[in-house]
């Protein structure tokens, strides 16, 4: 006789946006507000204030890419990592 297992244990379950157990990459092509790590990386990203990005927000949307564009932001800052990996294969 075949063991059955129930439902629950068989089918892959989908993952709760404000589910903490699963971790994903966070969609870095919208800017979300209302997550304070969202918001730390992204002030850092564009160089720009939490004020100053939520006002470009509001006036464009979350898109990442229309807030670099409304902010003067051509391209992410660079983050200390990296800088600090040019310095040392520059030397």
């Amino acid at each position: 006789m075949e063991r059955q297992v129930p439902r629950s244990f068989t089918q892959k379950e989908e993952a709760m946006p404000d589910n903490l157990t699963q971790r994903h990459q966070p969609d870095r092509s919208k800017i979300n507000m209302n997550e304070d790590y969202e918001v730390k990386y992204w002030t850092h990203a564009l160089g720009a204030s939490r004020d100053q990005i939520q006002r470009a927000i509001d006036k464009v949307g979350n898109s990442a890419a229309a807030v670099r564009k409304e902010l003067g932001v051509d391209q992410p800052v660079q983050t200390r990592s990296l800088l600090i990996a040019r310095c040392v294969s520059a030397t």
